[in-house]
């Protein structure tokens, strides 16, 4: 009997397996279910959100040419603005298009267009004030912070200014670089700064900040963002493109682990928990999971009303999107996985694992998350539901039912229940 049971298993792990095996990468239209995305609230603003950082209650959106805006958001469902920085008065100079916000401690950096990095006191969010500022002719895009220096991407010619922010009130440019990538986007990991461009993605040593070494370079093709998670550098691209995964354990030769198909990538990305956030100017957010780098699963894409560029945030389950002039979108993540094969239910095609399809079993009546109707046997046949089915015979007569058929495998001569 125990062999009998064995080799049932067998056969409907089998059959499951085939099934799961269309989870993987194959086209552009291998998703049959919705993201599991909720909207959650929308909060205008002024001008058109780019960049958008959350520290405790608060999220603060680079909004173009409206400046610095500063949203409470500590109920998601009714987020208000409560504070904002334009300049223009008293002399205070003007903030023109406000692209990347990074908060540290009570400071916003932020990088603008043609008025260079901006440093605010956001201590008190209701009035925000004004500190120290980088002038510069250069359209800054991207931005990232590590120890007392602030790296600005100009992302007009591919430049990274090296800012010496240990007097936020006196920032001083202390080198700088020119990318062999046409740099967009940076992100920074230990010691390194890695580049994302058109060119692909470039890491460079900054041990030394006022000397910054080129180390290697990647061809990820035309790249917009990157993020670092781990020994893991994630790149996206242009749309036509596709999001990369890099093994960085060895800067100086970076290889790839995986790529997503083309068209699931995005200008922005964001990862939170094991979840990348792919966000495009088209207008789309493309949701990749990455629990297992080697093996990145497309999970859905939610439909923004408006362009969202590269902003986009994520914290838990929550992703914030700087939505251009519909301002900040907040959607939640509901990522549910009924038989804990670590596939989520959204696109996995059995979520009950109990190898009847979801789609087959909505057709047969049966309940897709409770794995009892598959596994039940209604006709007393001594074969499962989920068994006959597969195999062809009817669930509710007990007549027509499976018979063994003896097939041999190597020396052994075994049974396996075939069609009559």
């Amino acid at each position: 009997m125990k062999k009998l049971l064995y080799i049932l298993s067998i056969l409907l792990i089998f059959k499951t397996n085939i099934l799961m095996s269309d989870n993987t990468f194959k086209s552009n239209n291998i998703v049959e279910k919705p993201a599991p995305i909720t909207f959650i609230s929308r909060c205008d603003t002024d001008g058109l959100s780019h960049g958008v950082s959350i520290k405790g209650k608060y999220a603060y959106v680079a909004d173009g040419f409206a400046g610095l805006k500063i949203i409470d958001i500590s109920n998601h469902k009714a987020p208000i603005i409560v504070g904002s920085y334009y300049g223009g008065e008293s002399d205070l100079p003007i903030i023109n298009s406000a692209k990347k916000v990074v908060i540290r401690g009570k400071y916003a950096y932020i990088a603008t267009s043609f008025t260079g990095l901006q440093i605010i006191d956001i201590t008190n969010p209701i009035h925000p004030t004004f500190v120290g500022k980088v002038f510069n002719e250069v359209n800054s895009g991207d931005l990232a912070l590590k120890g007392n220096y602030a790296y600005v991407v100009d992302d007009g010619i591919g430049e990274i200014q090296i800012i010496n922010i240990s007097n936020p009130a006196s920032p001083i440019v202390v080198n700088t670089y020119k990318t062999h990538v046409s740099g967009v986007s940076i992100d920074i990991s230990k010691n390194y700064a890695y580049i994302a461009g058109f060119n692909g993605l470039e890491i460079i040593d900054i041990s030394n900040p006022a000397s910054p070494i080129y180390i290697s370079k990647y061809d990820t093709g035309v790249s917009f963002g990157v993020q670092i998670k781990g020994k893991y550098a994630y790149v996206s691209g242009s749309y036509a493109e596709r999001l990369h995964i890099l093994d960085i354990s060895n800067p100086a030769s970076p290889k790839s682990v995986s790529t997503s198909p083309k068209g699931f990538a995005g200008s922005g990305i964001s990862i939170s928990n094991n979840y990348a956030y792919l966000s495009h100017v088209v207008g789309e957010l493309n949701i990749i999971d990455i629990s297992n780098p080697t093996s990145p699963k497309y999970v859905g894409t939610y439909d923004t009303p408006s362009s969202s560029g590269d902003a986009v945030t994520s914290i838990g389950n929550y992703i914030y999107i700087g939505n251009g002039s519909n301002g900040l979108t907040i959607i939640k993540l509901n990522i549910k996985d009924t038989d804990n094969d670590g596939i989520a239910d959204n696109i996995d095609l059995d979520d009950d694992n109990d190898g009847i399809s979801d789609s087959d079993e909505i057709t047969l009546g049966f309940n897709p998350l409770n794995e009892k109707d598959g596994l039940a046997d209604y006709d007393r046949d001594g074969f499962c539901n989920a068994m006959e089915f597969n195999i062809g015979t009817k669930m509710n007569n007990f007549n027509d039912k499976p018979i063994w058929t003896p097939i041999q495998i190597d020396t052994v001569v075994t049974f396996i229940p075939t069609k009559p």
